[in-house]
This record gives structure tokens, sequence and C-alpha cells, in this order.
């Protein structure tokens, strides 16, 4: 099995474990789910808390990118500390892991540290800014990784009680011993349904 292949089956099956089966049928547990697009990239991200921790978060995350006549597909699962109001601010710190297949066949994993901060417009209700970042360094970055790191930022927009639009930027780089450069970098579309 290819590691395109192993990586989709792992995400899959990590998002489907984070899924409860209610009587009246198949339903996501409490959390978020999050998608982006543009021309050249297509990202998912299922996020929950965890039922026994409080303020715990875990996440996995889908990206599939297309740029520079090749292509990169990169999961993550993620655990992190969440702080928030329900209504003006969302914080998080904590731990990402990525697995990535990229340009010249460079596969590898790295264990990220980082955090995010949303936060409403002071006098615009609908409305927040916010950023992420990642980092992992060489001592977390694994086989011919050296490390890899993400950052990107947002403007939302509440269209109904529990939906955000949003326009982002995404910046993933990647230094591997086949391919140093970036996995996806771009402004994108998307929405984050909380349920």
């Amino acid at each position: 099995m290819s590691f395109k292949a192993r990586l989709a089956v792992t995400v899959t099956g990590l998002l489907l474990a984070s899924t409860q089966v209610q009587a009246q049928g198949f339903a996501f547990a409490p959390g978020s789910l999050e998608a982006s697009i543009n021309n050249e990239a297509i990202h998912a991200e299922y996020d929950r808390p965890v039922a026994t921790a409080y303020n715990l978060h875990m996440n996995v995350g889908l990206l599939y990118s297309e740029q520079n006549s090749s292509s990169a597909t990169v999961g993550t699962i993620g655990i992190q500390g969440v702080e928030t109001d329900q209504q003006t601010y969302r914080a998080a710190i904590g731990a990402r892991t990525y697995l990535f297949d990229g340009p010249n066949s460079s596969t590898g994993a790295a264990v990220a540290v980082g955090g995010l901060f949303y936060h409403v417009i002071p006098g615009m209700t609908h409305a927040s800014l916010g950023g992420y970042a990642w980092y992992a360094p060489k001592i977390t970055s694994f086989g011919d990784t050296d490390h890899l790191y993400e950052v990107g930022a947002r403007a939302a927009y509440r269209v109904l009680a529990n939906t955000d639009v949003f326009l982002g930027y995404r910046y993933l780089r990647v230094k591997h011993d086949d391919f140093s450069g970036k996995l996806e970098s771009g402004l994108h579309l998307g929405f984050r349904l909380n349920f």
C-alpha cells in the first residue's frame, strides 16, 4: 500500500473513530467541521472536545495540494488545550503531527507545536480575525525531514448561528532531503460549521 493510501486510510479511520452512532442514525459528535478550497488545494478538518478532559480538543485534517506541477498530500492529527467564551474569542495551544507525501517522492512525519487565536472584531459581532502557527524543529521531525512549519490567517463572517464563512491564507513549508520548499501556499475560501 502506498504512503498516500496509508495516510488516507489512517486519517479516515481517525475521523470515523471520532464520530458517534445515535439511535436515530449516524451523527458527528459535538465539535466543528471546516473545509477550504482554492484552484490548487482542498483542505478539511474535524475538531471535537475530548469528553473526559476539560478544554482538551482533538482534531484530524487532510490537505491535498497541486502546486508547481507537483502534488502533496498532508494529514494532521492534533491535540490542543482550548479556551473560548463561545462569543468573542477562541485560543488554543498544543501539538500537531504532520504526515506528508510531497514532491520528488519526499515522505515524512513531524510533530509541531503551536497554536491559534481568533477574536471577534469589536463592534462587529459577526466578523472575526485570527491566525495560527505550527513549527516542527529537527528534533521532532522524522526520517529525512529536517523541519516543517505552517502559518495562516483568516477573516471570517458568521452567516448563520453556527456557521462561519472565511477568506484565509495558508503557507506550509517543509525541508526534506528530497525536497525543500512549500507544500501549499495561497488564499482560500472556506466555511466552519460548529455543532
